[in-house]
């Protein structure tokens, strides 16, 4: 059974830090359960955070095989203005993780997880970001959280209203992920745009996304297909807030096939102000260790 628990945002005092914890899994009862995490909103209050954040254990080495070339860029996607801005992110200072706040309602098992920046290979452009994630109990999650406009930027911000979360990935275990999830989250003028998208490999093999109102996912009936490993995949993200407060999920690309989805979803309350972006690796149900590679990840808004 999908558990679809939302994660809760809060605020420490004094200091421009908001976490938003949330849903994981209960205890598995087969093989084949499925317990995807809530969409996180973890952000720092400023974009030159320190280094990121890694944990003490060592990833796996580099597979040996060679990554094949990646798909080609899909057709039609929403084209950016010249005023637009793209930030590359995977190399960027700042990343920072948490594994517990991506359980059910903050709470979740701990797990040994790492980022690795400036990979050779495989990567596209010389230099990938690993995510590497471990452990033993069952159904643990990670979340990696990176802040692209902090706190004091709303006034950039408040301009905004087209995102296109655009990346390629890479893992070294197709069976091992549960779920793979991006999200873009922005955070103003006391409401809350989550932009949740998920591909639930283990469980309905389809792409969801993030209903912030009733706090669950939602299957856009869109297959993601099962999940190659030594393989570069393509996904690009296209959303807008609209002037009325909603969050527009318009479109969907995996590896050159773009999918318009044209589905609005209410906005919710908050007290921050900003934008952040997620990427979010699942544990299955034996907690199977895998890494994936993700490389030429950018944010485009405007």
């Amino acid at each position: 059974m999908r558990i679809t628990l939302y994660k809760l945002a809060i605020i420490l005092a004094g200091v421009s830090f908001l976490i938003s914890c949330g849903g994981g899994l209960s205890a598995p009862e087969t093989a084949t359960s499925n317990a995807t995490a809530a969409p996180a909103a973890n952000v720092t209050g400023t974009a030159s955070a320190s280094a990121p954040a890694t944990s003490t254990s060592t990833p796996p080495t580099t597979p040996s095989p060679a990554p094949i070339p990646a798909p080609s860029a899909p057709p039609n996607v929403l084209t950016p203005p010249a005023t637009a801005t793209t930030v590359t992110l995977d190399q960027l200072s700042g990343w920072q993780s948490c594994d517990a706040c991506a359980g059910v309602n903050g709470a979740g098992p701990t797990a040994t997880h790492s980022m690795t920046q400036g990979v050779v290979a495989p990567s596209l452009d010389g230099a990938s970001a690993q995510f590497w994630l471990g452990g033993s109990t069952p159904y643990s999650d990670v979340l990696w959280h990176k802040t692209v406009l902090d706190s004091t930027q709303a006034a950039v911000s408040r301009n905004v209203h087209f995102f296109i979360y655009d990346l390629y990935f890479y893992t070294d275990n197709g069976a091992a992920a549960q779920s793979i999830e991006w999200d873009v989250n922005q955070f103003l003028d006391g409401r809350s745009y989550i932009f949740g998208s998920q591909c639930s490999y283990r469980s309905k093999d389809t792409w969801d996304i993030w209903d912030n109102a009733n706090k669950k996912w939602v299957s856009t009936g869109v297959s993601c297909g099962a999940l190659q490993s030594n393989t570069w995949n393509h996904v690009t993200l296209e959303f807008e807030r609209t002037t009325d407060n909603q969050l527009h999920y318009i479109a969907m690309s995996l590896n050159g096939t773009r999918h318009y989805l044209n589905m609005y979803y209410p906005s919710t309350a908050t007290t921050w102000n900003g934008v952040t972006v997620n990427y979010q690796m699942d544990g299955d149900f034996k907690q199977t260790n895998y890494s994936t590679w993700v490389d030429k990840m950018t944010l485009t808004y405007w």
